[in-house]
């Protein structure tokens, strides 16, 4: 079953999160993005631990593993984008076609276990350097493909948001 592609610029909604959503009520600041990453992929390793979680509950919503896969994919790619801010002045960053990553990456077959088993690893590695990141390293920017800047901060707070935000659609089913 496909769902709606993801429109959506990534970032644009960090202060706009679902209704119920706890994405919002989270403080994403520089010196807690470590943790608060390494919770959220504790949530979906738990998640990916109960029984049924590879059906999707509707027609909208990816299946707990399908996002775990995303997660994993987002972990790895953001991993690269804030060391390149904080060596690089001012670099510029490709668009990451999540839709397409999701076919190519054949999301809708993983094995709930084995996505289980990765998804830590990549975690652990994006938040190690964003426990890293001191001082002004934050403001640092770089460009996006449009040409609108982004700096370590976003970048970091971005990658925890939408990981929160997936967690709240798997859980009530959006």
């Amino acid at each position: 079953m496909a769902t709606t592609p993801d429109s959506k610029h990534g970032t644009g909604d960090l202060d706009r999160p679902r209704t119920g959503s706890v994405a919002g009520a989270l403080d994403h600041r520089g010196d807690s993005l470590g943790d608060d990453g390494r919770a959220t992929a504790a949530a979906r390793a738990d998640q990916l631990g109960r029984a049924g979680v590879a059906v999707r509950p509707d027609d909208a919503t990816w299946s707990v593993p399908e996002y775990a896969c995303r997660a994993r994919d987002a972990y790895r790619l953001f991993d690269a984008c804030p060391a390149h801010v904080l060596a690089e002045g001012d670099p510029a960053f490709a668009d990451w076609d999540q839709d397409a990553a999701a076919v190519v990456g054949r999301y809708d077959l993983p094995v709930p276990a084995t996505v289980r088993t990765g998804l830590p690893g990549a975690a652990v590695t994006v938040d190690t350097r964003l426990d890293a990141v001191g001082g002004g390293g934050w403001d640092r920017s770089g460009r996006r493909s449009d040409g609108s800047r982004i700096t370590v901060g976003t970048l970091g707070t971005s990658l925890v948001h939408d990981p929160v935000d997936q967690l709240w659609d798997v859980r009530t089913g959006r």
